[in-house]
Formats: C-alpha cells, structure tokens, sequence
C-alpha cells in the first residue's frame, strides 16, 4: 500500500473515532446556549445548573476555592451567579464536564493528563488575554479548554507506539505538521469535526480548528487568533520557562503577518504587551492548583 493510500485509510479510521466520541453532557449546550444570548437571565442559567446536582455542587465548590479569594462562602449556584457573574459559572461548569471526559480516558496514559493540564492551562491563558485586552469573553476559555480536543480522538485511535511514530523527536516540526505527515490530517481537523458534531458555536469551532493556523480561519479569526498565543504561554509554563526568557520566546508574534493579522482584529501586540501578558498569565497559573485538584474530585 503507498503513503496515499495509507494515509487515506488512517483518515477514514480517525473519523469513524470522531463519530464513536462520546457526547458530553447536555447540560453543556444548554449553558453555552444561554450564555451566549445576551437576553438570558441569571436565573434561567441558574435552573440549568442546579438541576445538574453532582455538577450544581462542584461548581459551588470550586467558587469557595481560594482561586477566587471571596470573602463570604457561597452557598448556592445563584449565589455563585451573583458574585462570580455568568462567563466565571459557565468556565467552571465547563472545565468540570471536559475534566470528566479527560479522567474517564486515564487509562490510557500520562499523555491524556498532560493534554488535560495544557488544555487547562490554555484555558486560564485564553481568559487572561480577554482580560487584559479587553476582549468581550464570549467563550475564549472555552476556546482554549477545546483547543486540542482533537488529539483526544488520535491518543484512543492509537497504541502508544503509533503515537511515538506520529510525535517521536526525530523531526523538527509542530505536532500539526508531524500529524499530517504520518496521518494525512491534523488534531485541529479532527476537533473541528468533533466539536461541530457536537453543535458547538461556530467562533469555538474556528478556534479549535484553526490554532495552528488562524490566518485560515473563514470566520471569527480573534478566537483563533487568541488561542494560539494562549497555547504557546502553556506549553511555556509546561518546560518551565518563565520570565525574561518565556516572553522572548513569544516574540515571533510581533512579526508580520503575523503581527498584523492580530493587530486587524483589535490585539495590538507589543513588547510590553506580550511580557505582561506573560507574567499575568504565570500568577494565574501558580494560583490554579487548588482548582485542579477540585476538579479532580
């Protein structure tokens, strides 16, 4: 069989994995739906939630964590709603339902826990970003708590030593270039098809299927565009890179076209933009222990 061929095969094998993906929970369209209408009240997202009560009373005890340093215990989902507001409930009712679907697959090795911290940590990146440059959130840490969904589909299609022939060391090149190499198709591809089947808005399918290459994205290029900085603060913080040294390393964004790609959707990336945007993002991640560890519960 040639490469074509293979290739080919490998393709339609990884699709029929994305169509066998289990579904996550249906509460997390309902919430995505509703936050993402501006006419939605506190009190409708509130109903979603509490009747969920596994879920209702994780997200209660992720707001009491000291992640968020409030002053007064919260006591009820729309306790949380009021002093946390509905992009916090939502990030975290979200991150609890993508944390499940990680765990279930542990199984399958430390490189399903290392993609649910980067993922994580992309995540917390994405919204520290929003903050600070003033984006509307309108999911951009859900973007980056996806963004890589789709190697979840190609670490259950493989054995651990396909996986080593896909992203041994031996080239110089992205996971993105090194999937298409081998399969003919990347992770952004595969998460793009997966999270579509799953009726995900479409600025979250941009941004999970267009990290690597945002340039491309037909629509909504700023959530692309975010997650991909957002992912490289990640996989920094991952080899332990910090400081003066992890916000050089992120000076290929100040580049044209890359550059100005950012700068025409409203992120106007500067030297000191990029170091701080670093730094804060490093608090953010040393404080975010203790959420990992309730998530994990």
């Amino acid at each position: 069989m040639n490469d074509s061929s293979n290739k080919k095969k490998i393709a339609i094998q990884l699709i029929a994995q994305v169509n066998e993906f289990p579904p996550l929970p249906a509460v997390v369209n309902k919430i995505l739906q509703v936050t993402a209408d501006p006419e939605s009240s506190l009190d409708k997202l509130a109903r979603i939630v509490e009747a969920e009560v596994g879920l209702s009373a994780a997200v209660i005890k992720l707001a009491n964590s000291p992640f968020f340093g409030l002053s007064r215990e919260v006591s009820s989902i729309q306790h949380a709603l009021v002093v946390l507001g509905m992009e916090e409930v939502r990030n975290m009712v979200l991150a609890k339902a993508m944390f499940n679907t990680f765990t279930s697959y542990r199984k399958k090795g430390d490189r399903i826990n290392a993609l649910w911290g980067h993922s994580f940590h992309t995540a917390m990146a994405a919204q520290v970003i929003a903050d600070k440059m003033g984006c509307e959130d309108s999911g951009l840490f859900v973007g980056g708590l996806i963004h890589d969904i789709g190697k979840m589909v190609i670490f259950l299609a493989f054995s651990g030593e396909s996986l080593l022939k896909v992203y041994g060391d031996t080239e110089k090149l992205d996971d993105s270039k090194k999937e298409i190499a081998f399969l003919g198709l990347n992770h952004e591809d595969l998460g793009r098809l997966l999270i579509k089947s799953w009726l995900f808005p479409e600025a979250l399918q941009m941004a999970v299927g267009y990290h690597h290459s945002p340039e491309s994205a037909p629509n909504f290029q700023r959530y692309p565009l975010v997650v991909r900085l957002a992912d490289t603060l990640a996989l920094l913080t991952v080899v332990g890179i910090e400081g003066e040294e992890g916000a050089s390393l992120c000076l290929p964004f100040l580049d044209p076209p890359l550059s100005e790609l950012y700068a025409k959707n409203g992120l106007p990336l500067t030297l000191n933009t990029i170091k701080n945007l670093f730094n804060e993002a490093q608090k953010t991640f040393a404080k975010a222990d203790d959420l990992v560890s309730l998530l994990s519960g």
